[in-house]
């Protein structure tokens, strides 16, 4: 749900926006291919990427930024 004041538009696009960096830079579909699918709902928007898969690895936070999941759980909350 997104937070008071803010534009639910500009959440969408920033949760794809992290999943497909995140889908380009961490998995198997790195320089290759992934899927983005968008359903609409009366009362929600249903956001998917799918890629290649990979390794899960996590890695060291070093707190300057946040990490890409980091960001799409702020917006959609845990779970989301």
């Amino acid at each position: 749900m997104p937070s008071p004041g803010s534009c639910p538009a500009a959440d969408d696009a920033l949760v794809v926006s992290e999943l497909a960096a995140n889908a380009m830079l961490h998995s198997r579909s790195a320089g290759r291919v992934f899927t983005v699918r968008a359903e609409r709902h009366r009362a929600h928007l249903w956001l998917e990427v799918e890629d290649c898969g990979g390794p899960w690895l996590a890695r060291p936070r070093d707190g300057s930024r946040p990490h890409g999941l980091e960001v799409v759980e702020a917006v959609t909350g845990p779970g989301g």
